[in-house]
């Protein structure tokens, strides 16, 4: 025998089935639902990053009133499982899309008013890509300024990331593989 369920029982049944694990969103949903309570921070007497990243989710700076994006920070600064299998794997065209979906606005500091958007966009779920390697940056040796904030601004050995270029052209891979030139990371295209 079927039952109606009125809409304020229907209401409370959707309510419950969405904290039952397995209902949530999607990771980036997640991420996206702590954008507002990231908060830039002050370093004080932090020296490594066993330090940093726990004490500091979003990092910190040696500024008087830091100004860096934490939202931008602290989604640089997760660490999922390594056994968390991808939701995906983008293609060449994927890219494209997504980077013509970029919300209009976005800027160097403001990441966090964007978030519900780019969670749309599925930014911090995880995904596989098989591309070419273009260039591997390391940021101890090309940074121009004093550690990255969402290090906590360490500058010793171990404390600096890298940055990777990636692509999809072979040709472009071809022509790098090539060129022995050292990468230029103010122009990361092709040399």
């Amino acid at each position: 025998m079927l039952h109606k369920l009125c809409p304020a029982r229907l209401a409370l049944l959707v309510a419950l089935l969405s904290v039952l694990p397995g209902w949530a969103d999607d990771r980036a949903h997640q991420l996206a639902a702590q954008a507002a309570s990231q908060a830039t921070a002050r370093c004080n007497n932090v020296t490594t990053l066993a330090e940093c990243h726990p004490g500091h989710p979003t990092g910190c700076s040696h500024a008087q009133n830091p100004r860096y994006d934490a939202y931008l920070n602290f989604l640089k600064n997760q660490q999922p499982a390594r056994d968390l299998a991808p939701d995906r794997a983008p293609d060449m065209s994927d890219f494209m899309n997504l980077e013509d979906a970029i919300p209009a606005g976005i800027g160097r500091s403001n990441h966090a008013q964007f978030a519900n958007q780019l969670a749309e966009l599925g930014e911090g779920n995880i995904y596989a890509v098989v591309p070419y390697l273009y260039f591997v940056e390391d940021r101890a040796v090309t940074s121009r300024h004093h550690g990255e904030t969402c290090n906590c601004q360490l500058e010793g050995a171990g404390t600096f990331d890298f940055h990777l270029g990636i692509g999809f052209d072979p040709a472009v891979a071809e022509q790098i593989r090539r060129n022995t030139s050292v990468h230029d990371p103010t122009h990361p295209g092709p040399p």
